[in-house]
């Protein structure tokens, strides 16, 4: 029984603070962003992309600042 409350004790708090992962789409239904939160803050994985489903822009956010290379494409990729 100790070894289980112990063992919870450990993952409790990772589940409070786990990232979130987000979409927003196009009225079609397309994916138009694709990101990670934790808590109330850009932390991880961002992706945009074009209506016709081809990406657009990519990078990485740690604690809402961009970090990183961040990648730009037009419409013809």
């Amino acid at each position: 029984m100790k070894r289980t409350v112990f063992i919870l004790a450990l993952f409790v708090p990772i589940l409070v603070i786990a990232r979130d992962r987000k979409s927003i789409y196009y009225p079609d239904g397309k994916v138009q962003y694709e990101y990670e939160v934790e808590g109330h803050m850009f932390d991880g994985r961002f992706a945009c992309y074009y209506e016709t489903g081809k990406l657009r822009m990519k990078g990485q956010f740690a604690n809402n600042q961009k970090i990183g290379l961040w990648r730009v494409w037009d419409e013809k990729g």
